[in-house]
């Protein structure tokens, strides 16, 4: 039996969090809260969870939270009942919207139809050519070399995880690991690329993480080892240590 989907409620403190977070509950979800948009983008940076559920009108949230992973469930409450407020929530990046006034049970219907085919395709494992992540262990491993990661670090390899081969913008990424985008002035993400790759070329395995300039990060393989998932120094054939060096900030990238 699958475990319960984790549901992150955004709402004010007050009445409707209250009947709602109970509903969500007694439905089966393990809830969680969060006042404002500010507040759920640190919450998901910090944990997963499958949906999130957004009581106030606000299209910005909705495009704030699907640009910090596109994976999760959206389900918002339009501002009001019209085909046009319908449409524009749904455009902002919810996956389903209700209006005011609606039943709580409605809104926990709503929620499992929205997880139940997100539990479905899920695996214990995330993995692509010779990395995998046991989410479970919060353990990593490269070949069979397992890599000691800080929590930063395994939210950022885990975001590049989730699409491997697909471009991660900045703002996806720093949104999707920090819970905000502190601006253009700070090198924080590429000084953590840099910390990432080091990691992952401790031993001389070939680069997974790619700049792609203008654009973001990219988690790329070669051929060779998208294909068999292992090279010689992942398998402990010809395992070396070769000298590495801290590179500047202009160089974590």
């Amino acid at each position: 039996m699958p475990p319960p989907a984790t549901v992150l409620l955004v709402a004010p403190p007050g009445r409707e969090r209250d009947v709602l977070a109970a509903a969500l509950t007694a439905g089966g979800f393990r809830v969680g809260t969060a006042e404002s948009t500010a507040g759920a983008l640190l919450g998901l940076a910090g944990r997963s969870a499958h949906a999130v559920v957004l009581s106030a009108p606000d299209l910005d949230a909705c495009r704030r939270i699907r640009d910090a992973d596109p994976r999760i469930g959206i389900i918002a409450v339009a501002s009001r009942d019209t085909v046009d407020d319908r449409i524009a929530t749904l455009t902002a990046g919810a996956d389903d919207c209700l209006t005011r006034p609606y039943a709580a049970r409605e809104m926990v219907a709503r929620a499992h139809a929205l997880t139940r085919r997100m539990i479905a395709g899920e695996t214990d494992e995330l993995a692509y050519a010779d990395i995998r992540i046991d989410p479970d262990a919060h353990a990593v491993w490269r070949g069979d070399r397992r890599l000691d990661l800080t929590a930063t670090e395994l939210r950022l390899l885990t975001r590049l995880l989730e699409r491997p081969e697909a471009v991660r913008t900045r703002r996806e990424l720093l949104l999707g690991v920090w819970g905000y985008d502190p601006g253009p002035a700070s090198n924080c993400l590429g000084v953590y690329i840099g910390y990432l790759r080091r990691k992952l070329e401790l031993a001389g395995e070939p680069r997974l993480v790619h700049t792609v300039r203008g654009a973001g990060y990219v988690l790329r393989a070669t051929e060779e080892l998208r294909k068999n998932g292992s090279s010689a120094l992942t398998t402990g054939a010809d395992r070396r240590l070769i000298p590495q060096f801290c590179p500047s900030s202009e160089g974590a990238r």
